[in-house]
């Protein structure tokens, strides 16, 4: 924040010009952090996803929910809760 502000005072702009040019470059920071939070949402759900995923394959193939926890470090409780989703 502080580098765009010294950019835009050495500019030989008239105060409102300046002004609506740092808000611009305000707009553009915040869209910037919007993005970047969007996309570490998307790949928290989209991992959260493969383990579901995971988790239901292995109980299709007969792995006890306590094995499968076990091995992913995933709650028993969780699991029985996937698995009761997917059967409904």
């Amino acid at each position: 924040m502080k580098e765009t502000v010294d950019t835009f005072e050495n500019f030989s702009l008239d105060d409102e010009e300046r002004y609506r040019a740092f808000r611009r470059e305000m707009a553009i920071m915040d869209r910037k952090a919007e993005m970047k939070d969007a996309y570490e949402e998307g790949m928290e759900q989209g991992i959260e996803q493969g383990k579901q995923e995971l988790v239901l394959n292995m109980l299709r193939t007969g792995i006890s929910i306590e094995e499968i926890a076990s091995m992913t470090n995933i709650p028993a409780d969780l699991i029985g809760e996937w698995g009761n989703r997917r059967s409904q």
